[in-house]
């Protein structure tokens, strides 16, 4: 059976609660309530770790300072993150090997080489990369920071110098020109792809185990891209594909106690939301998100924590469309819509102290939740929720802080 919302926690990113319960980090301070979440079950496998937006300063820092109290309090040994593995491999790499001593420079260029010119690349990021080198120094239960999006296009050099050099020369010998054509990437990859497919047995032989899963993904991952961009234009389709390989990434992935840090679209358990069309039109997408074939394949062990916002948020966004040489970034301000659930409870609670709600009693009135997600363009959707377990609300969110 699922759970149906049984926890909501109300919180403000400067709220003051009591001391014992307030956990500091390097960029500032954030209140988080440990009786709440020392409440997620044992069994639970997978926690999914939602946001309304990637822009968010305080969102991040509240995910954050979560996620590390998580792994040293609930046993969570990996965050499985919305980015390309292949662009986090190095990161996690660095996070994991003891021969490579704490270097602040070492992340900072890790992170500039992996996450340039993406939302991720932020102080706040890199201050939790620091701050997991130190841990998997220290402690014996190493935390893997690992990737599961399809978004990102795979290289075709990639896969040649890391796989199939190693696994078939005559394979590569004989494409390696007409793979560097351009405008051939489908046909390339829908190549590469049908190939591993058909010699899958004779590959597995040729490689470790650890490789070999990281060539499937790979080329499953650069197959998928490839089928994405043609569905891109119709909705339902192109969201349901793409969350069905995160998902099969996930599920791959997940070999240990994990979080899934994404956006609160992907981790709830959802089958259709609303999209904006302008200020007073919302138009239905039938889908079928992450979160629903997690809570398939999981039930009960996949536990779900959203972020929301009650009054104004002003957030990090992506340009339509920006010259490479221009920043590609720009701030938005939202206010909370009158339809999301937070604003029916703003007369009844005052944010900035923070509020701890342990029973659905409120939550049986208002269900399903209405909540307000807002994409990597700011484009707002609205969500329809009735399978929640914790909700963690904040008052005023400000833009992060992304480095040039």
């Amino acid at each position: 059976m699922v759970r149906l919302l049984p926890l909501l926690l109300l919180c403000f990113y400067h709220s003051y609660g009591q001391k014992s319960n307030r956990i500091f980090s390097k960029t500032g301070q954030v209140t988080i309530d440990k009786t709440v979440f020392d409440k997620i079950p044992n069994d639970v496998k997978i926690i999914g770790l939602g946001e309304f937006t990637h822009g968010g300063r305080e969102v991040v820092l509240y995910k954050t300072e979560l996620c590390k109290y998580l792994i040293e309090n609930q046993s969570v040994k990996q965050i499985i993150f919305e980015y390309s593995d292949i662009n986090l491999r190095p990161i996690n790499n660095y996070l994991l090997d003891d021969n490579q001593k704490f270097s602040d420079e070492k992340i900072k260029s890790l992170v500039n080489a992996q996450l340039k010119n993406s939302i991720f690349f932020t102080e706040e990021y890199i201050d939790f990369f620091i701050w997991l080198k130190h841990h998997n120094l220290k402690s014996k239960q190493k935390v893997k920071f690992r990737g599961f999006d399809t978004i990102v296009p795979v290289p075709i050099p990639y896969l040649t110098h890391n796989y199939l050099t190693k696994i078939d020369t005559n394979f590569v010998n004989k494409n390696i020109e007409r793979w560097a054509l351009p405008h051939n990437d489908s046909l390339a990859i829908s190549n590469i792809y049908d190939w591993f497919e058909k010699n899958k047995d004779k590959i597995k032989s040729k490689l470790k185990e650890e490789d070999f899963q990281l060539c499937s993904m790979d080329i499953r991952n650069a197959k998928a891209y490839i089928t994405q961009r043609h569905l891109k234009k119709r909705h339902q389709d192109y969201e349901t594909y793409r969350d069905s390989l995160m998902a099969v990434n996930v599920c791959e992935l997940a070999d240990s106690k994990s979080v899934v840090w994404a956006h609160n679209a992907h981790i709830l358990p959802i089958t259709d939301y609303y999209k904006k069309e302008d200020k007073k039109t919302y138009y239905q997408i039938l889908t079928k998100r992450l979160g629903s074939f997690l809570r398939e394949k999981y039930g009960n062990q996949y536990f779900t924590i959203a972020t929301t916002y009650s009054k104004e948020a002003t957030i990090a966004v992506l340009k339509e469309e920006t010259p490479i040489s221009v920043f590609p970034f720009e701030n938005k301000s939202f206010k909370c819509p009158n339809y999301a659930f937070p604003f029916f409870l703003r007369g009844k609670y005052k944010f900035k102290e923070g509020v701890l709600l342990s029973d659905n009693e409120l939550l049986q009135k208002k269900r399903p939740l209405m909540l307000s997600d807002l994409d990597l363009f700011g484009k707002e959707i609205m969500l329809i929720v009735d399978d929640l377990d914790i909700l963690v609300i904040l008052e005023n969110v400000t833009p992060i802080r992304i480095l040039k």
